[in-house]
C-alpha cells in the first residue's frame, strides 16, 4: 500500500520506510546523521502535529532533537516500542494523520474558473460526441473555441491569421467545411464549461476579456486552458504560412510565451499602442509602467498555460486521447502527475538544464532576444503584415531584454518553490 497523504506521496525513501526496507534513526548522538528532503517531510509533519523542534526546526537532519520528538509522537499515538525510530508503524500513522489534508486550498471561485475534473469531464464529453475524429482533430476543434473563435458570418482577419499560423492543423474536413466543436451530441453543461471566459484584465463595465476559461490545478494555480491547447496545437503542427514566414517567425512563437512577452515589450515601448486593452498611467516618477504592461500581456495564468502546453505536447503519444494526456499531467494516479515538475521540465527544454547558471542564462538571453524582437516586428505591423512581401530589417526593441529577464526570474523562483514543495 503506497503512501496516500499528498505531502508524502511518491517519496521513494519514505515509501521504503513504509515497506519496512528502511528506518530513520540516530545511530550515534554525535553523528553522522541521515539527511535529505525525506527527513524534512517527517520533521514538518511532526511540527504540524504539534511536536516542537525548538533548536533546529525542519532542517533536513535526523538528529537527536528529531528522534526525541518521534519518541513523544509515538508515546502519544501508543506506538511501541516508543523509541526515536521512524519505521513502518510510525510512517503509517503519520500518513493516516495527513491523508485528508488539502495541501493547496482552492482560491475563491471567480467566473471562468474550472476544476481539473470539470475540464477533463468536458473534454471527454467532446471526444464522445465526435467519435470519428482523431485526437489531434479534437485538440484543434476545442482550440478554435478560443483561437481564433469562429464567426458564423464569415472569417475575420483574426481567424485568417490563425489559419495561416497553423495551416497544417486539421481545421478543415475533407469537404472543405470548418471543423469546429459544437454542442451537438454533448451534454449542454460540458459544452457550457468549455466556452466560459475568464477575467484576465477585468475592467468595470466591460465583458470578461479572456477567450477561454482557467483550469484550477492541484496546486490551486489558475492555468489558461486556451494557452495550453494553442501551444499544443502549434507543437503538433509546426509549419507556419504567410505572413509569419516572411518575418521568419515560427508558428510556436505567436502561439506561446514569446508572444506573451513580446506584446508586453511592444505595449511598453509604444505606451499602450496600438492595441493594448488600456493605456496605463505613468508611474509617479514619470516612467512608463513596465511591470503593469508585462502583467497585462503575460499574467501567470497565461505563462502557466504556455509551459504546460509545451510539457504535455512533448510527452503526448500520437493517437492518445487528449483527455488522457491531460489526466497524466494534471492528476496524481499510479505515478505522480507532470504538474509536480512542470517548471523543471520546461526549463530543461529551454536551457538544457533545470538549474541554469549565469552562463546558461546569458546564452539563452542572446538566443531569444532576436527571436522575440522578430515577433515584435510582426505584432507591431498588425494587419498590414499580410501586405509585406520582403522581410523588414530586424529591429531591436527597447524592452525585449527586460521582459525575457523577468520571465527567466519567474521560472527560477517557481522552480525553487516546486523543489521545496514536491521533492
Amino acid at each position: 500500500m503506497p503512501l496516500l497523504a499528498f505531502r508524502f506521496r511518491y517519496d521513494e525513501i519514505l515509501e521504503q520506510v513504509l515497506a519496512g526496507q528502511h528506518r530513520l534513526l540516530v545511530s550515534s548522538p554525535t553523528g553522522p546523521f541521515e539527511t535529505g528532503r525525506h527527513v524534512r517531510k517527517v520533521q514538518q509533519a511532526l511540527l504540524d502535529a504539534g511536536f516542537a523542534l525548538p533548536e533546529h526546526g525542519a532542517d533536513s537532519v535526523y538528529g537527536p532533537e528529531t528522534a526525541h520528538a518521534v519518541v513523544l509522537f509515538k508515546t502519544e499515538q501508543h506506538i511501541f516500542p516508543n523509541d526515536g525510530v521512524v519505521g513502518v508503524n510510525t510512517m503509517k500513522t503519520l500518513d493516516a494523520i495527513f491523508v485528508d489534508e488539502v495541501p493547496f486550498p482552492p482560491p475563491p471561485h471567480q467566473p471562468g474558473d474550472l476544476s481539473v475534473d470539470d475540464v477533463l469531464e468536458a473534454i471527454q464529453g467532446a471526444e464522445s460526441a465526435n467519435p470519428g475524429e482523431t485526437a489531434e482533430a479534437i485538440l484543434t476543434m476545442i482550440r478554435q473555441l478560443y483561437y481564433p473563435g469562429t464567426d458564423p458570418d464569415g472569417l475575420t482577419f483574426r481567424e485568417v491569421a490563425f489559419d495561416h499560423l497553423l495551416p497544417d492543423a486539421p481545421f478543415r474536413r475533407p469537404d472543405g467545411s470548418r471543423r469546429i466543436l459544437t454542442p451537438a451530441g454533448m451534454e449542454p453543461i460540458f459544452f457550457g464549461r468549455l466556452v466560459q471566459r475568464a477575467p484576465e484584465n477585468p475592467t468595470p463595465g466591460r465583458p470578461l476579456d479572456n477567450p477561454s476559461p482557467y483550469l484550477v490545478d492541484a496546486t490551486a494555480e489558475r492555468v489558461d486552458l486556451g494557452h495550453v491547447l494553442l501551444t499544443m496545437d502549434a507543437m503538433a503542427h509546426g509549419r507556419a504560412d504567410e505572413p509569419y514566414v516572411t518575418f521568419g517567425v515560427p508558428a510556436i512563437d505567436p502561439a506561446s510565451w514569446v508572444a506573451d512577452l513580446g506584446i508586453g515589450a511592444v505595449w511598453t515601448e509604444q505606451d499602450g499602442q496600438p492595441d493594448a486593452p488600456v493605456v496605463l498611467p505613468h508611474l509617479a516618477d514619470g516612467r512608463v509602467d513596465f511591470d503593469g504592461y508585462f502583467h497585462m500581456s503575460a499574467p501567470d495564468a497565461d505563462l502557466l498555460g504556455d509551459i504546460d502546453g509545451f510539457n504535455i505536447a512533448r510527452s503526448w503519444l500520437q493517437g492518445t486521447p487528449l483527455s488522457s494526456a491531460l489526466i497524466a499531467y494534471y492528476l496524481d494516479r499510479d505515478v505522480p502527475g507532470g504538474y509536480r515538475h512542470r517548471f523543471r521540465m520546461f526549463m530543461g527544454g529551454l536551457f538544457g538544464t533545470t538549474d541554469p547558471d549565469e552562463a546558461a542564462l546569458t546564452a539563452a538571453m542572446s538566443q531569444w532576444i532576436p527571436r522575440v524582437d522578430r515577433f515584435n516586428d510582426l505584432f507591431a505591423a498588425g494587419s498590414d503584415a499580410i501586405l509585406v512581401f520582403t522581410p523588414p530589417p530586424l529591429r531591436q526593441w527597447q524592452f525585449t531584454h527586460d521582459v525575457i529577464a523577468q520571465f527567466f526570474q519567474w521560472l527560477l523562483d517557481h522552480r525553487r518553490t516546486e523543489e521545496d514543495r514536491f521533492d
